[in-house]
């Protein structure tokens, strides 16, 4: 690669795969990437945005730089497929059409399934180790493809928060809390994307991660650097780079400057236009008159319980009143007992809370699992739930998918939807593991009854 690493720009009007391709050629070549025969790992951001253009990578963007790539001749490309389905992309927002042509030129990776190995980060400030999928750490060339928008758990979504969804959905969640940005910084330090090019051309302000609005750059972004390429991408929206924790924690460790001016870019003038996002919000209280929250006075983690919550309560404050009967939350700790006040719509979010678990729907977890979280809030409020939600629910389908169908439901989104082949798949799935176990038990016992 070039010596002098700059931060590109590139106008990208719309999400044509062809386009896409032809541009991300040409940054990759400006920077003297070369590919041939080497084994290349592709992230992006697997956010479910149900046919929207500003939540996660869009499939377009994935599918037009993994092309640019496989014109490189590499020896292989491998594609993480973050989703619960892990299926040919079946649980993002790739259409069957899209999942095909993306399987031409590119091996998909059911995160959630895959062979995983260990790598690790010494020295940690969180988390020492994580096991990831093995086409991951054995990879030549990582490349990070994330979504610019706001997070209101880590400020923006970084390519460096895109890392999260190179752990199964138990990985992510762990130190999901206070220490977020330690672990990430920790992530990054155990395997670095090799590059990083973000899709910037309908990006996500406001409630992000997952309840964006819109915002249009028609940006394509990308470096090999990655702490000034996000760092870029961050001040392109107007968030100063080092208030986004684990972009600090990392340069601070890697003695990395973010400040703009340290960092070379292509237009020499394209920091000059920002154009600031709205920032996400994490605070719960207050936010409706039909809503109490009772909450702790020091372990209150807006990348935690609260900040979940925050995420799941919002289609309600942007789409729909609450019911007169309102909503109470406990969550955090220390609370004050007296101010408990027992009712039928109460939720108990989080180990912090959990002397007060008989208050009300107790959702275990440090922090909770944020699908169970939205799928008892959807309860409690009141939902539309349909009879395929309920034949998915008994089959064992993953949390975050009947959420969805649940949601989806309840506020009139529009999307395909679990379909009755994947609920029988699933049940199919779900009892051959319960008789393999079965038979493991019964050969246990027999074999203990002969000794």
């Amino acid at each position: 690669m070039n010596e002098r690493k700059y931060v590109r720009f590139i106008q990208t009007p719309d999400y044509d795969a062809g386009a896409v391709s032809e541009r991300a050629k040409s940054i990759l070549a400006a920077d003297g990437v070369s590919l041939s025969g080497k084994k290349v790992f592709v992230l992006f951001n697997a956010d479910r945005s149900f046919d929207r253009d500003d939540v996660g990578t869009h499939p377009e963007f994935v599918i037009g730089v993994v092309e640019a790539i496989a014109s490189m001749k590499p020896a292989s490309i491998h594609v993480a497929d973050p989703t619960s389905f892990g299926s040919e992309l079946s649980g993002t927002e790739f259409s069957r059409a899209q999942a095909s042509r993306l399987g031409k030129s590119a091996s998909i990776v059911p995160v959630e399934r895959a062979k995983r190995a260990k790598i690790t980060a010494l020295p940690c400030l969180v988390q020492e180790e994580f096991g990831v999928p093995v086409e991951f750490k054995n990879c030549d060339f990582f490349i990070a493809l994330p979504k610019l928008k706001t997070n209101l758990f880590t400020e923006m979504s970084t390519s460096v928060a895109t890392m999260l969804y190179l752990l199964p959905s138990k990985g992510r969640l762990r130190f999901h809390d206070y220490r977020l940005n330690g672990k990430l910084a920790d992530l990054y330090k155990a395997k670095r994307p090799d590059y990083v090019i973000y899709d910037a051309v309908v990006c996500g302000e406001g409630q992000g991660p997952l309840y964006t609005t819109p915002r249009t750059l028609g940006l394509m972004i990308g470096g090999s650097e990655t702490l000034h390429v996000d760092a870029a991408a961050a001040h392109i929206a107007g968030i100063q780079p080092w208030r986004v924790d684990h972009l600090k924690l990392i340069s601070d460790r890697e003695s990395v400057p973010i400040g703009v001016k340290s960092i070379p870019v292509e237009p020499a003038d394209a920091l000059e236009n920002k154009r600031p996002f709205r920032r996400a919000e994490w605070n719960i209280e207050n936010l409706n008159e039909s809503m109490r929250v009772i909450g702790g006075s020091k372990n209150y983690c807006s990348a935690g319980c609260v900040g979940l919550l925050r995420q799941s309560l919002e289609p309600w404050l942007e789409n729909k009143d609450f019911p007169k009967s309102g909503l109470t939350i406990i969550v955090g700790a220390p609370i004050e007992p007296e101010k408990i006040k027992h009712g039928e719509n109460t939720l108990v979010a989080g180990l912090c809370a959990e002397d007060f678990k008989n208050c009300g729907v107790f959702i275990h977890g440090c922090p909770p699992d944020p699908a169970e979280i939205e799928e008892r809030l959807l309860k409690l409020l009141g939902t539309n739930e349909k009879m395929i939600t309920r034949l998915a629910r008994i089959a064992g389908a993953p949390k975050d998918i009947v959420a969805d169908s649940v949601r989806a439901n309840s506020f009139g989104v529009e999307q395909e939807g679990i379909s009755l082949s994947t609920i029988a798949r699933i049940a199919a799935s779900k009892a051959s593991k319960s008789a393999r176990r079965n038979l493991r038990k019964l050969r246990r016992a027999v074999d203990k009854s002969f000794k």
